[in-house]
């Protein structure tokens, strides 16, 4: 490109150099402008544009991408590594359009998510064909598909993400069908490269893969949404698996709690007998899910870290204590209702000896419910939170403890709401501005504090913490933390040891 001063042009032309600083830090507008100019700036320019993962999120998007490809040369989609495709169902002009310039010009993308997968592909099937004929696709994230074949993909992925549409209807198939759906054997392509699979296993009857022909050997990282895991088909198939996460519906779902005792014991020792045969799990670093699925998993292997999702009934915390006892942590964390910490301090006093030294830290988010916290008779935190410290004085070993105590309510209303930045109940700032209404608005009607909102507001964290590390001397570190309430912001006390064993404490307020 000659960018020297031409004494025929009335204007000087601008070095190469900084035409490309005007691109880099340019609005798109500015950098399609530019791009017009020569075939250099437009091969630079698509490479700023499609740098980073593009975003389609309609119909009318889509056609405008498809636009911009014919416009600048459909050459410049070999720069695109990343898409995700947020769109449904499109036309038969626009999907015929894209299935061709997905084939012919985005040979080199490593990325691709369809989060409307079924739609998307239910009227124009040739579209998943043309996804399969890919060649150096990495990562694929399919969600609400229909029937899925990856049989005759031509890439190697890396990782892959698949949910069903109606996942029931996978439960219609028979046995031989419907073993095609089992993880193991639907991926059976990538068996070489797959490192990291989220998917959902609805197969409760029949199909059940004991043993599955196919063994991967990178595959490390494993999310599975499966009702009633067969663990010996997974244990035989992703042998290295370093990070677990099992996820069912049985929380959600209280006329499962009988039929899941009565499944699950069957499941439990169908699935011993097979980590005995195999040897279980020797690489896991971490496992997380809900208490009834990791207890029908029945893992009989050491595991560093544990990481439970919300409990709210007794009966959770029976199925962990049966876990504990079989993995043996050395990191425990957990989210529960404050309704169960009156049982808290029976589970963890009750734990067995080779647990209660195995374990070095614990994390423990205890939730308010807005039923709770509404209460016309409310709760005492100060008195809930002092088990505690009961709970914890036989744990010779811990080492670094957490308390998170979070408020839940749909709608928090904020009082004195003028000239303050709106924030979301996570406490992230929701937008860059304030709130200011006209000079005439009336007030924002603000409520009483319920009971519970008082107790929450009284609570000292600081003695709290002071008497944990008290009761339990071998804390190194211990921090609670308060969420943000109607009257308050974040609050927390962090406990440390100094060189002598003495307690150093720091308070932070946000």
């Amino acid at each position: 490109m000659d960018t020297k001063h031409s004494f025929d042009s009335p204007h000087p032309a601008l070095n190469y150099d900084v035409l490309l600083a005007i691109m880099r830090h340019g609005d798109k507008q500015t950098v399609n402008r530019v791009m017009s100019t020569c075939s250099t700036l437009r091969r630079e320019g698509a490479k700023l544009l499609l740098s980073d993962p593009v975003f389609i999120s309609s119909d009318a998007a889509l056609q405008s991408f498809l636009r911009f490809v014919t416009v600048h040369n459909e050459i410049s989609l070999r720069y695109l590594r990343a898409l995700r495709l947020d769109v449904g169902a499109v036309s038969a002009e626009t999907a015929s359009l894209f299935g061709r310039v997905l084939l012919v010009c985005m040979y080199n993308i490593e990325t691709l998510s369809v989060p409307h997968a079924g739609l998307f592909f239910a009227s124009h099937p040739f579209l998943q064909a043309a996804i399969c004929r890919l060649r150096y696709l990495r990562n694929l994230t399919l969600q609400h598909v229909g029937k899925l074949k990856l049989t005759g993909m031509l890439s190697r992925l890396v990782t892959l993400e698949v949910s069903y549409a109606e996942p029931e209807s996978l439960d219609a198939m028979g046995d031989l069908e419907g073993a095609i759906y089992h993880p193991a054997i639907l991926c059976s392509a990538f068996v070489s490269t797959l490192t990291e699979l989220r998917i959902q296993h609805t197969r409760r009857y029949g199909a059940v893969v004991v043993q599955s022909p196919f063994v991967y050997p990178r595959m490390r990282r494993l999310v599975l949404e499966d009702d009633w895991p067969y663990t010996v088909g997974y244990m035989t198939s992703f042998p290295k698996l370093t990070h677990l996460t099992i996820k069912t519906t049985h929380r959600f779902v209280p006329n499962l709690r009988e039929r899941s005792f009565d499944l699950g014991a069957h499941l439990r020792m169908n699935r011993h007998t097979g980590t005995i045969v195999t040897g279980g799990w020797t690489c896991l670093e971490e496992v997380s899910g809900d208490a009834p699925g990791l207890h029908l998993l029945g893992l009989r292997c050491h595991v560093r870290q544990l990481r439970v999702s919300s409990m709210s009934e007794m009966i959770h915390l029976e199925q962990l204590h049966e876990v504990l006892h079989d993995v043996r942590p050395e990191v425990l964390d957990m989210t529960m209702s404050i309704r169960l910490l009156d049982d808290v301090t029976i589970f963890l006093g009750d734990m067995e000896p080779d647990v209660v030294r195995s374990l070095t830290s614990m994390r423990i988010v205890i939730y308010i419910e807005e039923a709770d916290i509404g209460d016309e008779y409310g709760l005492d935190i100060t008195n809930y939170l002092s088990v505690v410290h009961e709970s914890l004085e036989e744990y010779d070993h811990l080492q670094t403890f957490e308390l998170h105590l979070v408020l839940l309510a749909d709608y928090v209303p904020i009082a004195n709401a003028v000239g303050t930045n709106l924030r979301t109940q996570t406490g992230a700032p929701a937008i860059n501005a304030t709130i200011s209404p006209p000079p005439l608005a009336a007030p924002m009607y603000n409520p009483p504090l319920s009971p519970t909102e008082v107790s929450y507001m009284t609570f000292d964290p600081r003695a709290f913490i002071k008497e944990l590390g008290d009761a339990v001397p071998a804390l190194r570190n211990a921090i609670i933390t308060l969420g943000r309430s109607r009257t308050s912001g974040i609050r927390s006390v962090l406990l440390t040891r100094g060189q002598d064993g003495s307690a150093i404490l720091k308070e932070r307020s946000m």
